[in-house]
């Protein structure tokens, strides 16, 4: 088990720790479902980037984060272009691709100031990444049906932030501020990620827990039954937030 002290119930490089890496097909396949539905819901019509500024430290780049899942604007078309994405981050780095009739893919790094290296770290890599795409027209169904040809075809949007480096601002309760007391323990994506490492005989075991809510995944949900969005935070064994991850899924065919 990965932590058991009592819980209240209700957070271009790809530098990801071993359990980082294993967490992308136990956390998106089993935690992150959201929006399961058939069609796409109908991002809002209004202007909705009004009163967005570009952030200048961590808890401001989450609160815009919460906002951009709140607004829903990863929905948007217009959310995966280069000029959205400075208006909203800033000058960082961004890379976008567009697949007419496939899909929009962005991709963006930068925030190293704001997230300095920890010092026990070698690569001294920090900063604040994500990627995210949403699929203009549903892929079809793949001759070959593997874990990562299915996901992709049921996966309508996706949006995964990581972030290395070290905080203040990182900690449980300094995340929880900002996004709210609605969240739930996930106990069940805690331990598919603590067999999904341990399972593999060349991982190093993790880490036991040392800072409150150390290993921790937690879910926030918002929206009703038609539109039901939830996004995951997984805190490392400090207490840090490490990843942010959220899902919408089209529904079986």
């Amino acid at each position: 088990m990965l932590i058991r002290t009592p819980r209240h119930p209700s957070s271009f490089r790809h530098h990801l720790l071993t359990c980082v890496s294993i967490s992308v097909g136990v956390i998106t396949t089993s935690v992150l479902l959201s929006d399961c539905g058939n069609s796409s819901p109908t991002p809002p019509k209004a202007l909705v980037y009004d009163g967005m500024t570009v952030p200048n430290t961590v808890g401001e780049i989450l609160n815009t984060v919460k906002i951009v899942a709140e607004r829903r604007l990863w929905d948007r078309d217009d959310f995966y272009t280069e000029e959205t994405l400075k208006r909203l981050f800033g000058s960082q780095q961004i890379k976008v691709t567009a697949v007419p009739e496939e899909f929009l893919t962005v991709q963006l790094f930068g925030f190293q100031g704001q997230l300095p290296a920890r010092p026990d770290d070698a690569s001294q890599l920090s900063g604040f990444e994500f990627f995210a795409r949403k699929h203009t027209k549903r892929p079809a169904l793949p001759a070959v049906q593997g874990a990562s040809q299915m996901f992709d075809y049921k996966t309508r949007r996706q949006f995964r932030a990581m972030i290395s480096g070290t905080s203040q601002g990182l900690d449980f309760n300094t995340v929880a501020g900002i996004f709210g007391p609605g969240w739930k323990e996930n106990r069940e994506a805690e331990n598919e990620l603590f067999m999904a490492i341990t399972r593999e005989p060349f991982n190093p075991p993790p880490p036991r827990p040392t800072g409150y809510m150390g290993n921790t995944i937690i879910t926030y949900t918002t929206g009703g039954s038609s539109d039901k969005q939830e996004v995951s935070f997984r805190f490392d064994a400090e207490g840090t937030l490490r990843e942010i991850d959220s899902l919408a899924l089209y529904g079986d065919p």
